[in-house]
Formats: C-alpha cells, structure tokens, sequence
C-alpha cells in the first residue's frame, strides 16, 4: 500500500501471485490478505460466483479476478486500486516480462548462474529446506543449494497418485547430491482427515492439494527459509505448451487448445455430470479463460504467460502460499523477476521436449544428477496402488456430502450417482484420476455451500438442472 498526502493506492504484484482481495461497497473499497474478513463488512446475502465453480470444477482453480464470491474479488496481475481527491479508480500497469523477446537463447550456464543468485542463506541455526519430488525443478534448486555449500534438508512425500514416483525418485537424487533427506509418509487416512482444514486454508478454491498437508506440517516446525520450485516447469520447460499450441492459426484457437490441455477433458467423461451441467461448466469456463489470456494474443510468449498467469498462479501456487506459508518462510526463485525475463527470452521452440532443461540440469549440477531417472522420463505402466484419497471411507464420505445437497447432487450424472452407491463404482473412482479429480471438487463446492449456507443466496444458476 502507497500512502501519500494526495492519494492512497494498494496493488498487486506483476504476477498477481499475492493473496489480495478486495470487496466494493459504495464509495469505499475494503481489502484483505483472506476472503473471510471481507464478508464480515455488511450483513447483505452472498451469490457464489459461477465462473469461479465452473472454472474450479474444471481446470481445478478459479481464474483471474474471480473468487467463490461474486462480491470478492482477487486484485489481478500489475492492478491497482488508487483513491484521490474523492475519486476512486482502478488502475492497471504493463509489467516488464512483456517486453521479454525470445531474440536469443539464453544460455544454461548464464542461466544456472542467475538461479544461484537467488538463493536463500542458510541461518545461523538451522539449514535451507527445499521440496524434492522427483521432477527437475525441485532436482535443479536443490543441486544449485548443495553445490553452494548451504546447510540443506530435502523433504519428499508421497504424491498420493498410486504410484508414488516421487518417493521412488528423490531418494538417489539426494544421495548423489550427499544431502540430509526425509521422506513424509502420510497415514492411510491422512487425506479424510486433513481435507476440511485444506479446504479452509485455501478458502476453498481448490481440492487437488489435500496431499500435501502432512508435509506442510512437518515443515512447519522446521527452521530456516524453504524454497519451492513453482514455475519452473512452465518456464524453462515449456508445460503445456506444445508445436500444435504455438503453431495454432488464430490467437482464439491457441487458447482454445491450451484450456483442452489444462482441462484435460475431465469435464466431458461419460456420466460424470448431466449433460447440460457439463456444456454450463465448460462454457463459463472457457469464457473466463478467454478473459484472462486475450491481452496476451500476439505476444511471442503468449502461450507460457496464459499458463502461468492461470494454472500456475492460481492453481498450483497456493501449496506454497498457503500451504506452506505463512508458517514457512518461503522463497520461489524461478518466478524472481529477473529469472522469468530471462526464461521468458528463452525460444519457446527450444525449451519443449527438455532439450534446454537438460542442458542446464548437466550444467548447474552435473550430468550424474542430472540424468538420474526422474519423472520426466518414460516411466513403465503400473496399476496403481492404495490411495488415501480413493479410500473406502474417503469416497464414501464424498458421497455422504454430496448427497447431502440436493442441488449438487443434481449436478452429477446417472452413472456418477450409481457408481457412488456401489462397491463396484467404488473401485472404478479410485482407478480414475480424471472422475476422482472431478468428484473432489463437486464434494468442495458442497462443503463451501455448507459452511456459508446462512449468508448464500438460494439463486445458483450453475445448479439450475433437471432433476
């Protein structure tokens, strides 16, 4: 917030990555670090916000300014709210990265040497803990902080996915870096226990980090600064951006391929919702998706900046901020401004694959690091393991919740419902990651709609389906 004699201005960062909202009543426009405050300001009803729900249901986040509120807004990327003279104003500001041009590759040990520049020290007590999974961006900075000489601790747990790569992976990586290592082994019934205290701390606007709260939890008795490797995927590896995406004819069809890649087409599986629920959720989606990315048609990094100011921003993000902090101190090198421009400069073209990504893991912490075995590399197929979000009781709980709402209950397809009330569907929810991903985010949405049911409107358009 800038104060000064003539105005008062509160804004965001360029990202948008802060945890600001805001909600306009008159002339006044409040503002808080969390949603909740804000609806404490009047006593007036609350609307859900559809393209939020629908935006959450199908990509697994809300986007760009929308909140579970239509009342409470996120303050975008380089926003503003400014006061002066008796005038409010919204303002917005062009940040630097979009002047980024790919004109020529940034080499992996220029960048290598930016990342080490970035790091936390080690406190005097204590060590630097960084996450380690078993993909490259955890691999990367954990490498760069050993080879510096910090005190490190890695910290792996179990993805929660069946298969549990990260666990297999992460081992010999810290071994051949000679770092101290602890794997957080979650209990059977770790997820049911734990997801009503996530939904709470991510103000329930996503359902897919459940997982990862016993490790946040570990971590947060630990002392010392944790870095986290948000981004990295997107920037240096190009995730989600494909030949087809970049070579797309038209800016409207570059966005509509990429939202098809982060929705996965969860939304569309066979008897998941009624028909004309699955048609609503994807339209509003779509449209707010179309929102967020249309001021970046034209620009060479169009592609890689609509991930990351969606997905990872809003989606991914909240592990760190919200999981992780505010108990932890934690710090986010690949999104260092100076680290995105200089991503950003880098081809597109050159990053997807892992080429470049390869180049600088050889370069930052040796080949023999490097090139073991990781989770982006072909891995065999598995059927899958236990998994505590699929668990009997997990599921059976979901369903408990959503049957208890009528109007959720209706959103859900024939086939959804009789696969909720049988052993056999059961079974089928905990080998599908897509209709499980799908079911925990309607179950969301019927515990939000629970816990404000006093303060929420009866009129929900999204819900208006035949029973």
């Amino acid at each position: 917030m800038v104060v000064t004699p003539e105005s008062a201005m509160v804004h965001t960062c360029a990202l948008g990555m802060q945890e600001l909202y805001v909600r306009r009543l008159g002339a006044a426009v409040y503002f808080s670090a969390r949603i909740e405050p804000l609806l404490h300001v009047d006593e007036s009803m609350l609307h859900p916000d559809e393209q939020a729900w629908a935006s959450i249901i199908c990509l697994g986040y809300p986007l760009g300014e929308a909140t579970p509120f239509a009342e409470v807004r996120r303050m975008g990327a380089a926003t503003a709210w400014r006061a002066a003279a008796g005038k409010l104003e919204r303002r917005a500001f062009a940040p630097r990265y979009l002047d980024a041009e790919a004109e020529g590759r940034l080499g992996p040990s220029d960048m290598s040497a930016l990342l080490r520049d970035k790091m936390p020290r080690a406190p005097r007590l204590g060590s630097v803990h960084s996450t380690l999974s078993g993909g490259w961006d955890s691999r990367l900075l954990a490498g760069l902080l050993a080879r510096s000489g910090r005190r490190t601790r890695a910290w792996t747990t179990s993805a929660d996915d069946g298969r549990d790569d990260d666990l297999e992976l992460a081992g010999p990586v810290a071994r051949a870096l000679r770092m101290r290592h602890k794997s957080v082994v979650p209990a059977d019934q770790a997820w049911l226990q734990d997801v009503r205290e996530v939904g709470q701390r991510v103000q329930y606007q996503a359902s897919m980090h459940t997982w990862l709260m016993p490790l946040a939890r570990r971590l947060h008795r630990a002392r010392g600064p944790l870095v986290d490797g948000l981004a990295g995927d997107v920037l240096l590896k190009s995730l989600f951006v494909t030949p087809e995406v970049v070579d797309s004819r038209t800016p409207a069809a570059l966005r509509a391929r990429l939202w098809e890649s982060l929705s996965r087409g969860r939304v569309s599986l066979p008897g998941m919702f009624a028909p004309e629920t699955a048609a609503r959720l994807e339209g509003l989606s779509r449209e707010s998706f179309d929102e967020v990315s249309g001021h970046l048609d034209g620009h060479p990094a169009a592609a890689t900046l609509s991930v990351l100011l969606s997905r990872t921003m809003r989606g991914v993000a909240i592990s760190p901020m919200l999981l992780f902090a505010p108990e932890c101190d934690v710090h986010l090198p690949f999104v260092d401004p100076q680290v995105l421009t200089a991503a950003l400069q880098v081809p597109a073209h050159s990053k997807m694959g892992g080429g470049y990504y390869r180049e600088l893991l050889d370069v930052a912490v040796g080949s023999e690091v490097g090139q073991l075995p990781s989770t982006n590399d072909p891995r065999p197929k598995r059927p899958f393991g236990y998994r505590r979000q699929a668990s009997a009781q997990a599921v059976s709980w979901m369903a408990a919740t959503i049957d208890n709402d009528d109007a959720v209950r209706r959103m859900i397809g024939p086939k959804m419902r009789a696969a909720l009330e049988t052993p056999a569907g059961n079974e089928r929810l905990r080998s599908q990651s897509g209709l499980l991903a799908m079911l925990q985010a309607v179950t969301m949405f019927a515990v939000w709609r629970s816990v404000y049911a006093s303060r929420l409107t009866h009129e929900v358009p999204l819900l208006s389906t035949t029973p």
